[in-house]
């Protein structure tokens, strides 16, 4: 309270540069500043209903093509892409994690249940799962080369993990 008193009365210190603050843009190119004097209602209301919403779409439409894929494909097809490649199946499992969809760990699980997976292609596949937050990366970091990176380093460690307990343990 201190520091926002004496920033209002003019004596804050030489340190600090608000006016930098001030001119930060948010993600959608409304005012990010939180050194402001008062804020419109629709920073504060409007703008995160509408940024929601996008998400949603965004998300629902991307799920429907997932859903509608893994429906086409069928399990049938993955359970014997599983049953024929023993090495590489934490790397396969991982890959279907890396799907943002609960589907993929549904589909896992059952994999490992009818016991044409092993227990360490599971952990990979569920540990690779970042649900719907891998979407949400690719579509708010304006970064690309970041978002692949953290997804390749969650796709890698995932892996690791999984070889490591398949044949380990």
């Amino acid at each position: 309270m201190s520091h926002i008193k004496a920033y209002s009365e003019g004596e804050d210190s030489k340190e600090h540069h608000h006016e930098s603050v001030a001119e930060e843009q948010g993600c959608c190119g409304h005012s990010a500043s939180c050194g402001a004097k008062s804020f419109s209602s629709k920073e504060i209301f409007l703008h995160p209903i509408i940024h929601t919403l996008k998400i949603f779409c965004f998300i629902f439409i991307v799920s429907v093509l997932i859903n509608f894929s893994i429906d086409k494909i069928g399990e049938d097809v993955f359970a014997n892409f599983f049953v024929t490649h023993k090495f590489w199946q934490p790397f396969f499992a991982a890959l279907i994690g890396l799907i943002p969809n609960c589907a993929a760990s549904v589909a896992i699980t059952e994999l490992y249940l009818k016991g044409l997976i092993n227990y360490g292609s599971v952990i990979a596949g569920l540990s690779a799962s970042g649900g719907l937050g891998i979407l949400v990366l690719l579509k708010e970091e304006k970064r690309k080369k970041n978002a692949l990176l953290i997804i390749s380093m969650l796709f890698g460690i995932s892996v690791i993990a999984g070889l490591i307990i398949q044949y380990i343990f």
